[in-house]
């Protein structure tokens, strides 16, 4: 994904589409324990309870997923949707 760190535009490693930008919240980095948007039919969150927590400590994340239509994307929220 590409991405602006500093003023400094980056390709990334050119692994998946789209860009990556600061997160627009009150409070950078966003440091806590998040629930996730897993998709249906989920083989690697199969069987975990829906309120299960993750961590995140961030200040970058992909906001938008320009790739296949059909990817099983999951998806957490910290003020704004970003690609968990």
């Amino acid at each position: 994904a590409r991405g602006v760190e500093f003023g400094v535009e980056s390709t990334g490693c050119g692994q998946w589409p789209g860009s990556v930008v600061r997160l627009d919240a009150p409070v950078i980095p966003h440091m806590g324990w998040n629930v996730v948007d897993s998709p249906a039919g989920s083989v690697l969150f199969k069987g975990m309870d829906a309120d299960t927590r993750f961590y995140f400590v961030h200040s970058y994340a992909a906001q938008q997923w320009e790739g296949d239509p059909n990817a099983l994307l999951t998806w957490a929220t910290h003020h704004v949707p970003f690609l968990a």
